[in-house]
């Protein structure tokens, strides 16, 4: 969820950093999870996918098993949210890049897009790369529990887990109704 000048300005961003969300260092802890829940096969929606690279290493090492969809207001293609429900939510490195103003509206499109399973990485502090008008690319920049604070309020009444990232200047929020956690 984006106004249309931000996403200009993102577009405007992704020609400056080519490679710019191409991350694929998520799929195998996502589908970790997922399988450890038992959950051996599903839909997923890469909700702010940028350039595509989680869907990629998913269907690269797991194929036919998961069903990746790429949503990324930013990129031709892959900007159109389709009104589907997904059995989990992926958005890892998102929502610090959101309006602040929207950042509501943004979790609540997550949240009625997730059956059981919604998985959040935010970074905390600034990014290493700065907009093309300046500004540094996270716009949003809270500690653990303002982000705690905010996702439990927004994706109540599933239950959180929380843990560090990989990196400790980010945190993982993994939410799932309480019926998938007994």
């Amino acid at each position: 969820m984006h106004t249309q000048q931000y996403q200009k300005l993102l577009a405007e961003t992704r020609a400056i950093y080519p490679n710019w969300g191409m991350s694929r260092r998520h799929a195998v802890p996502v589908v970790t999870f997922l399988t450890g829940l038992g959950i051996h096969e599903a839909t997923i929606l890469d909700y702010g996918a940028g350039k595509g690279g989680f869907g990629e290493e998913v269907r690269r090492l797991y194929p036919d098993r998961f069903d990746v969809t790429d949503y990324e207001p930013s990129v031709k293609g892959k900007d159109v949210l389709q009104p589907f429900v997904y059995v989990a939510v992926v958005c890892t490195h998102v929502l610090e890049h959101i309006e602040p103003h929207l950042l509501d509206g943004t979790l609540d499109e997550i949240r009625n897009r997730a059956y059981a399973v919604i998985y959040i990485e935010v970074p905390h502090g600034p990014a290493g790369k700065n907009l093309a008008d300046g500004r540094n690319a996270h716009l949003i920049q809270e500690p653990p529990e303002w982000w705690l604070d905010r996702l439990t309020k927004a994706f109540a009444p599933w239950v959180c887990m929380q843990r560090l990232g990989a990196n400790p200047l980010n945190t993982q929020y993994i939410f799932m109704p309480e019926w998938l956690v007994s």
